[in-house]
Order: structure tokens, then sequence, then C-alpha cells
């Protein structure tokens, strides 16, 4: 079911370009910069005459069509409204001067889904504490999978993850068709089930108590095994073991 958006508000930022999607941590980004709460405009003190298209000259930074690929990594994954020049930064994301949050977690994935229904940047998919997630449609991502803190994240139709998948301190993640991963990682007493994975193309890591379950899975990289944590993965070729 979509969530409350408003849809003017999206049409005219669909026209005019002045948006982008971003992750921080908690509302802070890198930095340790606070975000404004949603709504509120962000305002880099930075931004000049002398701002160049780099990362160390002032600017918030985000991705969208005229920039894409690069994801900070975050637990709270948002949706904004930009204003001001847009400079492309090597060619992988965008910065501005200004920029206003207006959605985060599911309205935000919502939101990204309606206004730029093909994006193919790195997209970041995480629940963080009390956040319930669902992504019906979503085949594939770019960037990686992450649920923390009791989140509870399904995604029934996504088969493949170029980054990790990665599950702790309770949080329940529900990737049923997901086939192929960069690295799995369960950890503070979290379960994670992947029935239909067949290959990880990095590692696997199983600490503090979790249960890693890969009944499929076939091939993988170094796997990692300890502090109580447990591995489920019978067709698992023999390979490096680390404990």
């Amino acid at each position: 079911m979509k969530t409350k958006l408003d849809y003017i508000l999206l049409d005219n930022l669909k026209r005019s370009g002045n948006w982008f999607v971003r992750t921080d941590t908690n509302e802070k980004s890198y930095g340790d910069f606070q975000v404004a709460p949603n709504g509120k405009w962000n305002k880099c003190p930075k931004w000049g005459e002398q701002t160049k298209a780099d990362c160390t000259s002032g600017g918030f930074f985000g991705q969208a069509p005229d920039g894409w690929g690069y994801a900070h990594p975050g637990n709270r994954f948002t949706f904004c409204q930009t204003r001001g020049k847009r400079i492309i930064v090597a060619a992988d994301k965008v910065k501005v001067p200004e920029f206003m949050v207006l959605y985060e977690d599911q309205e935000a994935y919502d939101a990204l889904e309606y206004v730029c229904p093909d994006f193919r940047g790195s997209l970041p998919i995480c629940a963080r504490s009390g956040i319930s997630l669902t992504l019906p449609a979503l085949t594939e991502v770019t960037g990686y999978v992450w649920a923390e803190q009791g989140a509870t994240l399904t995604l029934p139709a996504l088969t493949e993850v170029t980054g990790y998948v990665r599950a702790e301190q309770g949080a329940t993640l529900t990737l049923p068709a997901l086939t192929r991963v960069g690295d799995v990682w369960a950890e503070q007493g979290a379960t994670l089930t992947l029935p239909a994975l067949t290959e990880v193309t990095g590692y696997v890591r199983a600490y503090q108590g979790a249960t890693l379950t890969l009944p499929a899975l076939e091939k993988a990289g170094d796997v990692w095994v300890n502090q109580g944590a447990k591995i489920d993965a019978p067709k698992l070729k023999p390979g490096p073991l680390r404990t």
C-alpha cells in the first residue's frame, strides 16, 4: 500500500530535477552533521565561489539521475528536495548548497519509485529500530540490504544484491528469492534465512549468537563463524573457514 505522498510536489520535482536521495545515521551525516528536521532546509556553510566538483570544497551529497552510483553508509534512507546549483562529482553523486528531507524510510522508497521508477544508482535498503519496510516489486539492489535493532524488512522479489546483506540485533530479514549476493553478515542474535541463495561472491560472516541458514548455497569466499554463531549450509563446497 502506498504511503501518504504529496504527488503534486513530486510531479514538480520530477519536472525540475531538484531532488536526490541520500542516507544518514540517526539524522546525522558525514562529519557528524546534524540533519535538520524533516521539512526544514539544510544550508551548507562552506558553499561559495570556491566550491568545485570534488568531495572536499563544500556541499551536501546525494544521488539522482544526473549523478548516481555512490551511497554513503547509514541506517536512514531519505528522499530530499534540493535548492540551488547542482554540481556532479565523479559522475556518481550530486552536490548542492541546500536540501530538505521530505520523506524517510518506506515513504522515501515510495517517493523514489514514483519520481524515478528506473533508478539505477546505488540503492541502500536499510531498516532501523522499530521500522517495517516492504518493497514488493524490487528485484535487484546495487548497494546493500541491512536490517537492525528488531526491524522487519521484506523483499519478496529481490534476486540479486551486488553489495551485502546484513542482519543484526534481533532483526527479521526476509529475502526468499535472493540467489546471488556480494557478502552475507549476521550478528548479535539475528536470524537470517536465505533459502534460494546459491552464490556469495564475497564472504559469509556469523557472529555473536547469530543463526544463518543457507540451504541452497554452493559457492562462497571466506566463511567466518565465531562467538557462538551457527551456520547451516549443507551444500557449500569446502573452502576457507575462519573461527
